[in-house]
């Protein structure tokens, strides 16, 4: 992926040559830099979640963030019972780099574990999304059982139709329509994107997981492994993803134009609570019976225990650009 500049995208000077599976190391993100290449937010949740976002001294403060050996640590709260209407101290994290195109990978120790009540995502946005843009790596809330990565993009009057299919990936569409405000009920409802469900992959795992997401002209991949099934060239400051086997999620071209749909994203990390996951449909799937509490706000609110496991480990986060080569 390319970093934006104050002056704009850097793109690369052979934009339109043959696509690449080869690329070169041009960013880490690791114990070494983590927090200092990332925005706090501490505002209202966009997402309406009860959650009260921390900025950085009080992170540290309250041990929600810490750099231990070669790992970062990013948590919730889990000692405070919280005034029902503040929420539960959080973190929320926004890259102040933004990417265009390119290749990322994400390696993390431990992910948030299944919980009533939790949403943990791992996420990139446009500048102006949905128009610009959004891409779900990992997300899903409660106790779902599976990582459900998604799509969110532009009115299709506006930026033409985005759509994905089953073809030449290992996940399952659940929603085929990526336009934000598209409705197709039961299956799809407004805001939610495009989506599919993958069976397959890491999630809620103390073991943590490998997550990347190929991005150039001519598609969008989303690939995941569980620690230790990785490919052998992982570790590689030039990894060729033509031996990587088939995506979890694939976008084409021809189905969904990529440079109209995705402008340069910015990466988010965080973890809320309640949200689309305490709505009346979702809490009473499984959460109701289990905590026996009637709203997840309450539930939330009053039970930190329970959310001593809800934390991300990182290993690190590393952007590649293409290794094209020019022709005269």
């Amino acid at each position: 992926m390319h970093s934006v500049t104050a002056a704009g995208v850097v793109m690369l000077a052979c934009a339109g040559q043959a696509t690449a599976s080869r690329f070169t190391l041009n960013e880490t993100y690791d114990a070494t830099n983590f927090f200092d290449k990332f925005d706090f937010f501490s505002g209202k949740d966009p997402a309406g979640g009860h959650v009260a976002y921390q900025t950085r001294e009080d992170a540290l403060k309250k041990r929600l963030i810490a750099t231990l050996d070669d790992e970062v640590y990013i948590g919730a709260d889990h000692e405070t019972v919280v005034d029902a209407t503040h929420g539960r101290p959080s973190v929320r994290l926004e890259s102040k780099a933004s990417y265009l195109k390119g290749l990322m990978i994400a390696r993390f120790n431990h992910l948030p574990n299944k919980q009533c009540g939790v949403w943990p995502e791992f996420w990139t946005k446009g500048a102006n999304r949905p128009h610009d843009g959004q891409i779900d790596i990992y997300e899903h809330w409660n106790e779902a059982p599976h990582n459900q990565p998604a799509l969110h993009t532009g009115l299709t009057s506006d930026v033409g139709l985005c759509q994905i299919d089953n073809v030449n990936q290992t996940g399952t569409v659940a929603a085929y329509n990526c336009d934000n405000n598209f409705e197709d009920p039961p299956r799809q409802g407004k805001g939610s994107g495009c989506s599919i469900v993958d069976t397959k992959g890491p999630w809620a795992n103390e073991d943590g997981g490998v997550f990347a997401m190929e991005w150039t002209e001519e598609y969008l991949k989303l690939y995941n492994w569980h620690t230790g099934d990785e490919p052998d060239n992982i570790d590689s400051a030039r990894p060729d993803t033509s031996s990587w086997g088939l995506p979890n999620l694939y976008v084409k071209n021809d189905e969904c134009n990529i440079d109209k749909h995705f402008g340069a994203q910015k990466m988010v990390l965080h973890i809320t609570f309640c949200g689309v996951a305490g709505t009346k449909g979702f809490w009473g799937e499984t959460c109701l019976d289990k905590t026996k509490t009637p709203q997840c706000v309450d539930y939330v609110s009053n039970s930190p225990a329970d959310f001593k496991n809800t934390f991300w480990k990182v290993r690190d986060i590393r952007y590649f650009q293409p290794a094209k080569s020019c022709k005269k």
